[in-house]
């Protein structure tokens, strides 16, 4: 089989049980699975796939077709513009979240030596996003998953800041002790157990521990509201992610503990951050 009879089944393959990208996430599968650039499969449409290529390319279609995104298939995704490793063990970045890296790296780009406290570090896309783009930042960060955490400690490696990385397995920041920082973020699970909006297939692969909360999705924001006032530095600064319509609710969260608050808009200018401040 020829590489452009190979994309074009999975094209027709993709299209056939409605996957709606499916120009370009044929184009991507086969370019991945193959370890070719987008370059090759339109310069050498002729080339002959292996029968081995071949199974490997469509059973990763037949993935997709069964609903799992296309991040995990990949194995990657994009976030502030870097590459980062992605499985099942972890949340897919998404663009909105890209708002908090903006947000505290401009807060942050101006000199001294500035740490940061991340709970639920996930794949580390945020931490380490801030690590690239803030360079004399150095970052704790927790999560609840040794697996997520064993994820991260390899995008840190791959990107080259695991020196400024300290990773903690603990419950929000239950075990963090004796230690102030000039920011602490978070983008923690914030949906509640049956909100009917939540996707089939976010629902079905990505990890529940880092989707759903309790108390309709704000319990683990309310425990960082609880725990936060003690680990920030004197004109120290919070900011969490929260679901579309939340944000009335997080900021009386906060301003119950004590704490200033202001609300950011995310890409899609919804009410999606909350930063807040003694």
């Amino acid at each position: 089989m020829s590489l452009e009879q190979l994309s074009d089944k999975v094209r027709m393959l993709l299209r056939d049980h409605a996957i709606d990208n499916f120009v370009n996430e044929a184009r991507w599968i086969v370019a991945e699975i193959l370890h070719i650039s987008n370059g090759t499969l339109l310069s050498e449409p002729s080339r002959v796939v292996s029968a081995a290529q071949v199974r490997d390319v469509l059973a990763a279609t037949q993935r997709r077709i069964a609903g799992e995104p296309l991040s995990y298939i990949l194995g990657s995704a994009d976030f502030c513009g870097f590459e980062f490793d992605v499985d099942s063990r972890v949340l897919i970045p998404r663009p909105e979240t890209e708002q908090i890296v903006e947000i505290v790296a401009a807060a942050l780009n101006g000199g001294g030596s500035p740490r940061c406290l991340e709970v639920g570090v996930g794949s580390g896309c945020i931490a380490i996003s801030l690590l690239l783009k803030v360079s004399n930042l150095t970052v704790v960060a927790t999560d609840i998953s040794p697996e997520a955490l064993q994820l991260c400690r390899h995008n840190a490696e791959k990107h080259g800041v695991l020196e400024r990385l300290e990773l903690v397995e603990t419950c929000v920041f239950d075990t963090i002790k004796n230690e102030t920082f000039d920011w602490i973020v978070s983008n923690p699970p914030y949906i509640s157990e049956d909100d009917k909006r939540v996707a089939d297939d976010v629902r079905r692969f990505e990890p529940a521990v880092a989707l759903f909360a309790q108390s309709n999705g704000l319990a683990v924001i309310e425990e960082i509201a609880e725990g936060a006032k003690r680990l920030l530095e004197r004109h120290g600064r919070l900011i969490v992610e929260h679901g579309d319509g939340q944000s009335l609710a997080v900021q009386e969260i906060f301003a119950t503990h004590g704490f200033n608050t202001c609300a950011h808009q995310d890409v899609f200018d919804r009410m999606r951050f909350v930063e807040a401040w003694v």
